[in-house]
């Protein structure tokens, strides 16, 4: 997107510019993490990203874990880290195994 020449590259590099000045790297490290899931996301195929978890072979404890949490399809699991699915109750590495085996399958790598 592109208003009078400005473009979201700008905007962004101009919030990035404040917060370094102001010394929150803290909300820097944000905005940097969530441009690395935005990229992520055009990675997969679109039929790949709306499969329901449900549909993948991962303990059932595990899922509805990932469900309440809101992570419902394909795209949500693929854009959550294996750090932040650890935190989630009733989500070991026996089920991180389980995603990335499931993701692996659909042809998609899960860092």
């Amino acid at each position: 997107m592109e208003l009078a020449g400005i473009t979201d590259y700008d905007i962004i590099m101009g919030k990035i510019q404040i917060l370094l000045a102001n010394g929150d790297f803290y909300k820097v490290r944000e905005i940097i993490d969530q441009l690395e899931k935005d990229s992520k996301q055009e990675d997969l195929p679109t039929d790949v990203k709306q499969i329901s978890i449900i549909d993948l072979n991962i303990d059932s404890r595990a899922v509805e874990a990932m469900n309440e949490y809101g992570l419902l399809i394909v795209d949500d699991l693929y854009r959550c880290s294996p750090e932040e699915l650890l935190s989630l109750k009733f989500v070991g590495p026996k089920a991180i195994k389980q995603v990335r085996l499931a993701l692996a399958k659909l042809g998609v790598e899960h860092d």
